[in-house]
């Protein structure tokens, strides 16, 4: 059985980011700190870390890439990439062909992202070009006849898979050169992960309280049931597979806990409860940190999921200004 452990960041704010990039590899990634309105890195290593300060200020939402040094943000009613976060100066770029979106996915290489807009039904796909260039690309998604819900973006931004949020849910790849292809159907929309190097998907089916593998998802695409969900999830919010993917993590709100998976078996074998509410499980970083919640309140700690050989959860309190 996995040994797990919680264990607390300790924020110090006294260390300005400028001193900190003069050192290689402790930067653990970058969060939205709602206290401050700014975006801060977070220095260091569990027990040991430090909250850097600001790189971009003045910031009403942003949605961070994976890698940390990229980064989507809304800035006085418009949309703008950050890239170069890890230099403490980054570049803004604005993004033309959206104004909000109230939803961005980045892919797992920091390359690509899909903004959707719920207000409008706009989607725009924006890609990361060899030169730094930003590329935008609008996709059609008015003959789904819903709103979208759930949405992922391949390693080489040129699919996407999204699900409808209505009931029954639908799941559909999408790119710019086919009309939307239909994958399968769910009862309702539920949080869905790549698996099997980007080739296939995992499902949380919270009605038929189950986790559901699309095999094959830009091909044939088949559907299997890759497990059933523990008693008590009934709200994933959250999935995510380790990078070595030989484990699947759920994260349930209402029961406040991570069910952890064993792929090969696809059974679970342990639960790692939480001190407050999962909101997401988003990759944090390249490797295989995910964060758990955003901090929205400006007071409540953020939460990652370490899913590497040893899996435990870490909290770090949002806008802390001292040691905790």
């Amino acid at each position: 059985m996995l040994r797990f452990r919680i264990a607390a960041f300790l924020l110090i704010a006294s260390l300005a980011f400028a001193d900190e990039i003069q050192f290689s590899g402790i930067v653990t990634g970058f969060v939205l700190d709602a206290s401050s309105s700014s975006i801060r890195p977070i220095l260091g290593v569990p027990g040991a870390a430090m909250l850097g300060s600001p790189v971009a200020q003045d910031i009403d939402a942003a949605e961070i890439a994976p890698g940390g040094d990229r980064a989507v943000v809304s800035k006085g009613g418009r949309l703008h990439l950050l890239s170069g976060l890890r230099s403490g100066s980054p570049a803004w770029t604005p993004i033309s062909g959206i104004s909000k979106a109230d939803q961005i996915t980045w892919n797992s290489a920091g390359s690509a992202a899909a903004l959707y807009s719920s207000d409008t039904g706009a989607l725009l796909l924006i890609r990361i070009l060899g030169d730094g260039s930003l590329e935008e690309l609008s996709l059609d998604v008015a003959s789904l006849g819903s709103a979208m819900g759930p949405i992922l973006v391949d390693r080489d931004g040129r699919y996407l898979v999204a699900m409808t949020a209505s009931e029954p849910a639908t799941l559909y790849v999408l790119d710019r050169q086919s009309a939307p292809k239909p994958i399968a159907q769910f009862d309702r929309p539920g949080p869905m992960s790549f698996a099997g190097k980007e080739r296939d998907v995992l499902v949380a089916d919270a009605n038929r309280a189950q986790i559901v593998l699309i095999q094959a998802v830009f091909g044939a695409a088949g559907a299997l049931s890759c497990g059933s969900l523990p008693d008590g999830v009934t709200t994933p919010v959250g999935l995510a597979v380790s990078p070595d993917e030989t484990h699947a993590f759920v994260a349930d709100k209402a029961s406040k806990r991570i069910a952890v998976y064993e792929m090969g078996t696809r059974n679970v074998i342990d639960q790692i409860p939480l001190d407050a509410e999962p909101a997401f499980v988003k990759r944090f970083s390249r490797d295989s940190l995910f964060l758990l919640n955003n901090g929205a309140s400006g007071n409540e700690p953020f939460q990652l999921l370490e899913t590497g050989d040893k899996p435990s959860v870490y909290f770090v309190p949002a806008g802390a200004t001292q040691s905790q």
